[in-house]
C-alpha cells in the first residue's frame, strides 16, 4: 500500500509510475470548516464540471470514483454534506 501526503518532492508526473490497482492512502489535516466545505464541494460538483477538467471520459469516471471515495471518508469522519 502506498501512502501519499502533501509532499511536493520529485519531478512532475512521478505518480504515473504507480501500479493503478494498488490502493493509495491519503492523509490530510483540515480544519472542520475546510472539511465541511470540501464535503459540500464533492457532493455538488457535476459530471460536466469534472469532464471539462479531464482528458477523456475514462479519466472523468476515475475522478468521479475518487471523489466518491473522498466523500465517504469525509462522511465517516463526521462531515456529511447537507
Amino acid at each position: 500500500m502506498f501512502r501519499a501526503g502533501i509532499s511536493r518532492h520529485g519531478p512532475p508526473g512521478q505518480n504515473e509510475n504507480f501500479n493503478m490497482s494498488q490502493p493509495v492512502v491519503i492523509t490530510a489535516e483540515l480544519t472542520p470548516e475546510n472539511a465541511q466545505a470540501l464535503a459540500q464541494f464533492v457532493k455538488r460538483i457535476s459530471h460536466e464540471a469534472i469532464r471539462a477538467c479531464s482528458r477523456d471520459d475514462a479519466e472523468t469516471f476515475l475522478v468521479r470514483d475518487a471523489l466518491d471515495s473522498l466523500r465517504e471518508a469525509l462522511d465517516l469522519a463526521g462531515f456529511d454534506p447537507e
